[in-house]
């Protein structure tokens, strides 16, 4: 592969293009399969593994092998093409963002309500919902809140990968602090799965494994704990803007 690379770096030649695209199609078929979105009457696992290979052919093609390595660049090529697919085709994602913005926002009222980070059980009651449904909510969300390994994103990159920049009005320094705080604050699940996640490298499977629950569990903890996160990092936000 290394020679491969450096090959088409240097000429730029069509046929290891071709070559590099094939032999990284296993690839996109584990990222899509990652991002866990059902087939639907719109789109199914055919037509995601098509946009996928076009993100997938938009990486060989824009890869700069001085930023990083080509399978982490790939993965985010990959996984955008599918949600930009799927925003294009008015499905899933639009429906999923506003379920997470709101999720978010009633986190949000609740710790400004309460000083403190909210149970799901009071977050499940200012939505309206039984906590099942909430729970199966966070599992809905879960494809637009970067379901990615440690090496292919860092936490700032996954708090802000929804559309918002949560580090708009700070410097690097800043949000960095304000992220550490932002964690600590989390109920201590939830900032144990960040932690085992995003600065252990642990899998979801390890870290319910570590936690004593089930992966699907883990995936719900993971997506309220980011939802959490963004919460305070914009409540940090205004905070500071006052």
């Amino acid at each position: 592969m290394e020679d491969l690379w450096s090959a088409f770096l240097e000429t730029r030649d069509p046929g290891i293009r071709e070559r590099l695209i094939l032999r990284y199609v296993p690839l996109v078929q584990r990222t899509v399969e990652r991002m866990r979105i059902p087939s639907s009457s719109v789109m199914d696992g055919d037509d995601l593994f098509d946009l996928g290979i076009m993100g997938l052919i938009q990486a060989v093609d824009r890869f700069d092998p001085s930023k990083g390595t080509f399978e982490a660049y790939a993965v985010r090529k990959v996984r955008g093409a599918v949600l930009d697919g799927l925003r294009k085709m008015g499905w899933m994602p639009r429906n999923a963002r506003h379920r997470a913005k709101r999720i978010e926002e009633a986190i949000s009222e609740l710790e400004g309500e309460l000083g403190r980070s909210p149970s799901e059980e009071e977050v499940a009651e200012r939505l309206g919902v039984p906590l099942k449904l909430y729970r199966s909510a966070l599992e809905e969300v879960r494809p637009i809140l970067m379901p990615l390994r440690r090496d292919e994103a860092n936490l700032e990159e996954v708090l802000r990968a929804p559309g918002e920049d949560p580090s708009e009005s700070a410097e690097r320094g800043e949000m960095e602090e304000l992220l550490m705080e932002a964690i600590r604050s989390l109920p201590e699940r939830h900032r144990n799965v960040i932690v085992l996640y995003y600065y252990e490298g642990l899998t979801l499977k390890e870290i319910g494994e570590v936690l004593g629950v089930s992966d699907s569990r883990v995936s719900q903890l993971h997506s309220e704990a980011l939802l959490r996160l963004r919460a305070k990092m914009r409540r940090y936000m205004v905070t500071e803007a006052i």
